[in-house]
């Protein structure tokens, strides 16, 4: 598991997910891969985000950044 800084910054990561998920009314936030480096940081080489597309009206500031193209 992880110790001292590491599990620190694993609290602050998954405190500051939460808190995206949240507020962003998310669907799915998702990270993968999540990788150690040999500096002892983590870090998030990928991520997605999926919105609720019901409560984009409550997101004016994400609602401006969707594309119908993208939708499947």
């Amino acid at each position: 598991g992880w110790k001292d800084d590491l599990a620190e910054q694993g609290k602050n990561l998954v405190e500051a997910l939460a808190k995206a998920f949240k507020e962003t009314d998310a669907f799915l936030l998702e990270i993968n891969p999540l990788v150690k480096t040999e500096e002892e940081q983590l870090v998030a080489l990928d991520a997605k985000l999926v919105l609720d597309d019901n409560a984009l009206y409550r997101q004016p500031h994400l609602k401006a950044l969707f594309d119908p193209t993208q939708v499947n």
